[in-house]
């Protein structure tokens, strides 16, 4: 793949495909086949190889935990290509897992580790979404890159928090589970860092923020 920042046609593209180079080379010795490809500086590697004893009722064609004796080794310019443990999806708008910590443009979203959550941050707008994408309760926390926080004051159930910051107006979609009641959940969402009460819709309805009483800023009920 490719654009026009990187090639001035598609001529000049093909070119540049013509060059690549492919090397696969067979190791008697390790029974496995090492393969290389080079695309301009950029280099991939990887080792392959079926000579490993795997049992199993069922039919895999690898079976789930022996992947590394499949392919031993797999490089991106040296380096190991995929997301570290705990991270899912890694792009340039959007971060998902169960680290507990995704930062994206400046934005940061804290949650329980182990917990799946995402975040998705405009490196424009600096507009944020921030999720508890699932049922499970969960402690959560927003910034966005102008310091502007919205935490609620407990663990949280289902959740979609949606700021825009230009506007100061902010989309909350929370649906708690019906036994999700308990002294541990959240009550109110807190708005820290603004200057001016924002414009909230809660499920679809506007919602009055009011200052809060145990925070600088403004706060909605959730419940």
């Amino acid at each position: 793949m490719g654009d026009a920042a990187e090639y001035a046609s598609f001529e000049a593209f093909a070119k540049h495909m013509r060059s690549n180079k492919v090397v696969a080379e067979w190791d008697e010795g390790r029974r496995q086949l090492d393969v290389t490809y080079r695309s301009g500086t950029d280099l991939m590697e990887a080792g392959f190889t079926t000579d490993f004893s795997q049992q199993s009722e069922a039919h895999f064609a690898v079976r789930p935990g022996v992947q590394e004796r499949a392919i031993p080794y797999r490089r991106l310019n040296g380096r190991w290509p995929y997301l570290p443990p705990g991270l899912e999806r890694d792009t340039t708008w959007s971060q998902q897992g169960t680290t507990g910590r995704l930062e994206k443009n400046g934005a940061v979203l804290v949650s329980e580790p182990g917990r799946k959550a995402y975040l998705l941050a405009d490196p424009l707008s600096g507009a944020i979404v921030g999720y508890n994408p699932l049922p499970d309760a969960q402690t959560w926390a927003l910034t966005t890159r102008d310091g502007v926080v919205l935490r609620p004051d407990g663990k949280v159930g289902l959740l979609r928090v949606e700021y825009r910051p230009w506007l100061a107006e902010c989309d909350v979609d929370y649906a708690p589970k019906p036994d999700q009641q308990g002294a541990d959940m959240a009550r109110n969402l807190t708005f820290t860092g603004l200057k001016n009460q924002p414009k909230v819709r809660l499920n679809g309805k506007p919602v009055d923020a009011t200052p809060s009483s145990s925070a600088e800023g403004f706060q909605i009920p959730l419940v």
